[in-house]
């Protein structure tokens, strides 16, 4: 934990002037190991440490930071801040986002309407200058057969 402490202090102070003084692992990432990071200042912002797999094409920060971004730069605030990234160490910083888990029972028709918006709004970004140079995501479907395999797969 304090080699990440050690990567953020000089990134930090540049991006924002701040010093972090604690990194606090947040467990139940599976692709990235993610700290809570508490600054001198009283900021607290999410790190992540994406864990890069031998043969594995895919750059999650470039993918993860890039599309934040995009979103960001358009006014979408439903998405935490991207503050900066440490390609070499495989490092993003984010703005940090309280939350939960959202249990199966809590799921309802208000919190579905504001998922479908929010879906809505990130079609609606489908034609936005920029967007065309986003990767595809890498669990992309673009047919009901293909989204219904990928669930199968998960299921399985």
């Amino acid at each position: 934990m304090s080699d990440i402490l050690e990567a953020l202090r000089p990134a930090l102070a540049a991006w924002r002037g701040e010093v972090p003084l604690s990194a606090e692992p947040i467990p139940g990432g599976a692709n990235a190991e993610v700290f809570r990071v508490r600054t001198g200042a009283g900021a607290v912002y999410c790190a992540k440490r994406y864990r890069r797999r031998e043969g594995d094409p895919v750059d999650r920060l470039a993918a993860e930071f890039g599309a934040l971004s995009f979103l960001w730069a358009r006014g979408v605030r439903q998405v935490p801040e991207p503050v900066g990234a440490l390609a070499a160490e495989g490092i993003g910083v984010y703005g940090f986002v309280e939350g939960r888990r959202i249990a199966a029972g809590e799921i309802d028709g208000p919190l579905l309407d504001r998922m479908a918006a929010f879906f809505l709004l990130l079609h609606s970004l489908r034609v936005a200058p920029g967007a065309a140079a986003l990767p595809v995501a890498r669990e992309a479907c673009f047919s009901l057969d293909a989204h219904r395999e990928l669930i199968a797969g998960r299921l399985r």
